[in-house]
């Protein structure tokens, strides 16, 4: 195990590559402590190592859609801005659902299975009431 200058998970599952940490533990990550030195493939695509071992074997796909890696394209609109809202949702607070970890995420999965993005009350444009939450909160809800 390794200390990592203190970057907390939160920040690491998005600014680096299929990170380690080890749970409840600030700071500290498994050896090595990122499994890939930039922002991969898999923050994206999810895990690739079957997508990886079917092309190697030269094995075609079967119907339109390769189910061995996420492709974004082949989602739901609601599915597809969940990959992305999972690290570029701006908000106030992100709470992880009980059990949880930041790296628990997987594109092509709710991200509301795995946290929720929370903004601080606001006006809303359509009255003058303050609302107790911004519709950032609901992105993360199925609609």
């Amino acid at each position: 195990m390794v200390l990592v200058a203190q970057l907390p998970a939160v920040c690491a599952a998005c600014h680096s590559g299929r990170p380690q940490p080890v749970p409840d533990r600030k700071g500290l990550y498994r050896q090595p402590p990122f499994r890939e030195l930039g922002i991969g493939c898999e923050n994206c695509h999810a895990p690739g190592q079957l997508h990886v071992q079917a092309r190697l074997k030269g094995k075609p796909l079967r119907g339109k859609i390769d189910n061995t890696i996420v492709n974004p394209d082949d989602l739901s609109p609601w599915l597809a801005d969940n990959i992305c809202m999972s690290c570029h949702e701006e908000g106030d607070a992100r709470v992880l659902r009980s059990g949880k970890r930041y790296t628990d995420f997987r594109p092509g999965t709710p991200l509301s299975n795995t946290l929720l993005v929370f903004s601080p009350p606001r006006e809303s444009r359509f009255c003058r009431r303050r609302l107790p939450w911004t519709p950032t909160t609901l992105l993360a809800m199925k609609p």
